[in-house]
Parts: C-alpha cells; structure tokens; sequence
C-alpha cells in the first residue's frame, strides 16, 4: 500500500520478584553509559554517533506516553487547513492505533535491547531494512510476537508496524501492515520508485509496536528515524 501523507503468553504475569527483575534489566539495557536517555517513565532515547535515533516504549509509562504522542498527532491533523480524504484517513489510522494502546498494564517487559525482550512470558521482536538505489527506496519493518502454546480464552496480541520515505520534495510515503494473534508477525512496507532516486535523497523511519490484551496486559514499541539513506538490515 502507498499513500501520501500530509502533514503474557503465561496466565501469570511478573510478581514483586519479577518486576524487580525486569527494573534491574531495564537500567542496565537502557544505561546513560550506553547512550540512553530517559525522557519519561518507560520510555528512552538514544542517538548514535550516525544520527540514528531510538526511541523504546514499554509497560504502563510508555503505554501512556504513546497515547499521548498519536492524541497530539490526531489533533494537529484535525487542526490543520488539509481536511482532504488522505488527512481523514490518516486521522482514522492514528484512531485505531490508538485504541490498541491499554490504558493500564502489568509492566511485564524485559528489555534485552532496543530491538527485543519478553513480554507477558512472550519474546518479541522489531526489526527494519531499508534500501535505496537508482530506482528508489523501499523500507520493509516487522513486528513480531512469538508464543510457545495456545492462549487461554481472551487472551490476544496485536501488532503494528509502519515505515515512512521522504522525498527532496517534502511529501511523505507510508506504508503499514497489522497483524494479531499468537505466533503472528505484522509487516509495514513502504516503497518510492516511480523515478530514479539518488542515495542522498531521502530520509526514512519506522515504527513499531506490540499490545497484549487479556489475563497479562502490556504494551512495547520502537520508533527509529533515520537521518539519511541507509542501506540493509538495522538492528
């Protein structure tokens, strides 16, 4: 799809053990000795020395910060003079999104990097790749939840990844793929070539999360932005 843009698999979650666990993991993973910055509860930044940046979110702090990044996004379309059929939709887009987000959680994540962990029991996985050539730019990012047995009644996963292109233009390409259920896996693809587009003219990111609704509630995602053109897998 292209389109321009304007503008616990365990019954059992973590107990007080647990979560003291996961806080230790997530200090360590997420240590400013590493590059990380916390810029709200659950959730942190980190820049490297090529201008990538990355942004995890996870448990109740991340759930809430996500939620109020996709409202203020919402509003600022609903705000703007393009009120266009491409703008509603990517109104009703953030909607949806936002309807996965719970509005509590069990706090069940163990980060072992930005990329991966466990969640409700359950590993997970974001990851990207992203090319560019003479005959434009294709951007493919995945979310994945894994589960070794079926779920209990009420419990589901849902999924969604999304990547963006820029042009030199300004105008922005998007691409999206949900998915749901256990051992399932979401795939957002966005492509431009419909005109030869050099290495340097482009800019990309990807966005990714993973919401778990029923007996363990919980809530993970990663956003990375890319300063320039890359080309290959990104961790």
């Amino acid at each position: 799809m292209k389109r321009r843009l304007s503008g616990c698999i365990a019954v059992l979650c973590l107990g007080a053990a647990g979560l003291a666990s996961a806080a230790g993991n997530e200090q360590e993973t997420f240590s400013p000795w590493n590059g990380w910055s916390q810029i709200a509860d659950g959730v942190y930044q980190k820049t490297d020395s090529a201008g990538v940046t990355r942004r995890v979110a996870f448990g109740s702090g991340g759930a809430r910060y996500d939620r109020q990044q996709i409202q203020q996004n919402i509003d600022r379309l609903r705000a703007g003079k393009d009120q266009s059929d491409e703008t509603r939709a990517a109104i009703a887009d953030l909607a949806a999104q936002l309807d996965r987000i719970p509005v509590v959680s069990d706090n069940t994540v163990v980060p072992a990097n930005s990329s991966n962990g466990t969640a409700c029991s359950a590993a997970y996985q974001f990851d990207s790749d992203f090319a560019v050539g003479t005959a434009g730019a294709n951007l493919i990012t995945r979310a994945h939840a894994g589960f070794p047995f079926s779920p209990p009644p009420g419990e589901t996963v849902s999924l969604n990844s999304l990547g963006k292109i820029y042009d030199t233009s300004g105008g922005t390409y998007s691409g999206g793929g949900t998915g749901s259920g256990y051992g399932g896996f979401a795939t957002g693809i966005a492509n431009y070539d419909h005109f030869p587009m050099p290495s340097t003219a482009c800019t990309a990111s990807s966005s990714s999360s993973i919401d778990y609704t029923g007996p363990c509630v919980d809530h993970v995602s990663l956003i990375v932005n890319y300063p320039s053109c890359v080309t290959g897998s990104i961790p």
